[in-house]
């Protein structure tokens, strides 16, 4: 079994620059774009964790409600090293 990363990020509303608190990520490989492999919860600044994820890239399916209540929902796209994840703060 390959070396496993706790890979983490924040998400935030590009609007206003507030965390998204309690937003529901699911997280599928880039090659498999319809295979869910993982899900996670945001905390309430907004930090997300992936546990378990090894090198890679990967589509994260993020849903939430802002602090002013619209509902919002995005994707985006992380890569995981050996060293850190890239692109691991999200605005949406």
């Amino acid at each position: 079994m390959g070396f496993k990363l706790k890979a983490y990020g924040r998400i935030t509303d590009k609007e206003t620059g507030k965390p998204i608190s309690f937003a529901k990520i699911k997280i599928f490989p880039e090659d498999l774009p319809d295979t869910q492999i993982g899900t996670s919860v945001s905390e309430i600044l907004g930090r997300y964790y992936l546990l378990g994820v090894g090198e890679g890239r990967y589509i994260l399916k993020i849903s939430g409600k802002a602090v002013d209540g619209r509902e919002i929902s995005a994707e985006a796209k992380v890569v995981a090293d050996k060293e850190k994840i890239i692109n691991s703060n999200i605005e949406i």
